[in-house]
């Protein structure tokens, strides 16, 4: 699917459709001020809640169920939209 919006959102710039460019949601993490690892793991980490979420519906309470993918969900939008940065790892970088 990524691949269908790419190629709309690409010609409708008027740029070919082969041609990079940086607005898949990696790159947008980047800019916000994430490095290319902990962008990575955030998206594994979105992709982890949403499937535990699904899941969760299947073995606990509906109320339970939401309760939990509600909290995952504004913890790792947290996460997402709120880089945080220690002095130690950008020196490392």
């Amino acid at each position: 699917m990524d691949i269908v919006l790419a190629v709309i959102r690409r010609t409708r710039r008027g740029d070919g459709f082969w041609k990079p460019d940086a607005s898949h949601l990696h790159h947008q993490m980047l800019a916000i001020g994430h490095s290319h690892r902990r962008a990575v793991s955030l998206l594994y980490l979105w992709s982890a809640v949403i499937a535990a979420g699904a899941v969760s519906y299947a073995y606990l309470a509906a109320v339970y169920a939401t309760l939990g993918l509600a909290v995952g969900l504004i913890l790792v939008a947290t996460l997402t939209w709120r880089p945080w940065h220690s002095p130690s790892t950008e020196e490392a970088l």
